[in-house]
């Protein structure tokens, strides 16, 4: 005699697909819930991957971002500590100036206005061999080769030679700019005479003093164009930040009403498919009750 095994596959069908709705509403819960469009491999098979993949590339551009910004920031601070120096530079070469033309006083003592002269120029010789960030300095020991800054976002390396007008790029100050300030830390009151040439020693004065604000000036002036430059990277990294969180936004955070949507679509389907299944379940009790 043959085994027959009768089966309801209605019901089985039905059962199946409620357990597909419960496990769609459980997902889209867990989802609406935390915000996250991926919270494990097995919440959305299908974007899971991309989404990884897509995270990782943007935590990397993220942190490509934040150290730009963090050498900006740091190159700023080293121009803000050089413009600072030769503000106070500035300020000794108007000194020196004041004293030079003093000298034309005929009741003028050359011997104090000399000593004076020279006072101040060892003041900006000090000041420029003590600028320094870090240990690095910025007006000598090379600092005419200037500092070499590399940017991670596009590979871009620049060279911040601010400090080539007056520093050497091996050691110590550029020649015409040593020479002139040489002039002034050595003088004495017969500077202020005429030379064996014929040349007045005021002139002569006057012209080292000249070549040393020209120096400055165009130092201070490189210092103000390489401000500008980071100003523009600064927005610029501010631009691919905000960029970049709206791209994270994509990649991680949920579609609410797309997920609304569906989990609202499941539940519907949920209550019908519940209310299918037991009227199948029911269909089959009925008939087995006719042969009672």
């Amino acid at each position: 005699m043959a085994l027959t095994i009768n089966s309801n596959l209605d019901t089985l069908s039905l059962s199946r697909n409620l357990a597909e709705m419960n496990k769609t509403i459980q997902a889209r819960s867990i989802k609406i819930s935390n915000g996250m469009k991926v919270n494990s491999a097995m919440s959305d098979p299908k974007i899971s991957t991309k989404s990884t993949i897509d995270s990782g590339i943007s935590k990397k551009k993220d942190s490509m971002i934040y150290n730009d910004s963090t050498i900006i920031s740091n190159t700023k601070d080293i121009l803000a500590v050089a413009n600072n120096s030769l503000s106070g530079v500035n300020d000794l070469l108007n000194k020196i100036g004041e004293k030079i033309f003093a000298v034309t006083d005929p009741d003028a003592d050359k011997t104090i206005l000399s000593q004076d002269i020279s006072d101040l120029a060892k003041q900006v010789d000090s000041t420029l061999k003590n600028s320094s960030y870090n240990g690095t300095a910025l007006f000598s020991s090379g600092a005419g080769k200037g500092f070499e800054v590399k940017f991670g976002t596009n590979g871009e390396s620049m060279n911040f030679d601010f400090a080539k007008s007056i520093a050497s790029s091996e050691d110590g100050y550029q020649s015409n700019f040593s020479s002139s300030l040489s002039n002034l830390v050595n003088i004495s009151s017969s500077s202020f005479e005429v030379d064996s040439e014929g040349k007045s020693g005021i002139k002569t004065l006057s012209d080292s003093l000249d070549t040393l604000k020209i120096a400055v000036m165009e130092s201070s002036n490189k210092i103000l164009s390489n401000n500008v430059t980071l100003d523009g990277k600064e927005a610029t990294a501010r631009l691919l930040s905000s960029t970049s969180i709206i791209n994270d936004s994509k990649i991680t955070d949920v579609d609410m009403a797309s997920d609304q949507m569906i989990s609202t679509k499941a539940s519907m389907l949920q209550s019908v498919g519940s209310a299918m299944l037991a009227q199948a379940n029911m269909s089959s009790q009925m008939l087995v009750s006719l042969f009672r």
